[in-house]
């Protein structure tokens, strides 16, 4: 008694100069090859360890996955349900990323070049610094982020080198200040300081009576009236 079963015989379809399309003729040979497996064994019995085989060798096909690559997107594309499904499934897939405890350091640090090159990349740079300047001027905004940041700020104060900076800087900010002043300042300041020398006035009242000048009593604040 024959075990044996035809496999029917499929027309690869026909592309433009007579050469056939792709995804159909793999599809097609995919069809035959099933049907040819599931004949080969014995009483008909489909073969595991044959279609094992046949699967294996078409996910290593180059052909065959660039077939896949490029159907994917077009179902990206071109279906909104299947594109919220894939791509939900690229989500929890970088989630468990996070959670396997052998490659988590590994993604970890993937994710930290790629933040490294993102930065420093010329064309990528520009945006970057922007997007952190974005947060910074974000964070006032909350109060809780600002007490955070201001706990920060001055547990980094408690270094040394950084503080001395810090005081470097803020000392040549002054100075570039007070040189812009003084100039444009001088009379306004003489002035204020003619009114608020109480010692100086009183001893000129005294000179004016033939006296001796005394020293003032220093801490009134009154200008002087002069001599009389």
């Amino acid at each position: 008694m024959s075990s044996g079963c035809s496999v029917p015989a499929f027309a690869a379809p026909q592309g433009h100069r007579g050469r056939p399309r792709g995804m159909a003729l793999l599809l097609a040979g995919l069809m035959a090859a099933g049907l040819a497996g599931g004949c080969t064994a014995p009483m008909g019995k489909p073969d595991p360890d044959r279609n094992r085989q046949l699967v294996t060798s078409l996910a290593s096909d180059p052909t065959v996955q660039r077939s896949f690559a490029t159907g994917r997107g077009r179902v990206l594309d071109r279906d909104p349900e299947a594109r919220r499904v894939i791509l939900g499934e690229v989500v929890r897939e970088q989630q468990r990323l996070l959670e396997e405890p052998a490659l988590r350091d590994d993604y970890l640090a993937l994710n930290a070049r790629l933040t490294r090159e993102v930065s420093s990349a010329p064309a990528t740079r520009p945006l970057m610094l922007e997007n952190t300047v974005d947060l910074l001027e974000r964070i006032p905004d909350d109060p809780e982020l600002r007490r955070r940041l201001v706990d920060v700020m001055r547990e980094l104060m408690k270094d040394p080198a950084l503080r001395a900076d810090m005081m470097a800087m803020m000392r040549s900010m002054m100075s570039q200040g007070g040189s812009g002043g003084s100039s444009g300042g001088t009379g306004p300041s003489t002035g204020r300081m003619g009114q608020g020398g109480t010692g100086g006035g009183t001893g000129g009242s005294d000179r004016g009576n033939g006296e001796p000048g005394g020293g003032g009593d220093g801490g009134s604040g009154a200008p002087s009236a002069g001599g009389t």
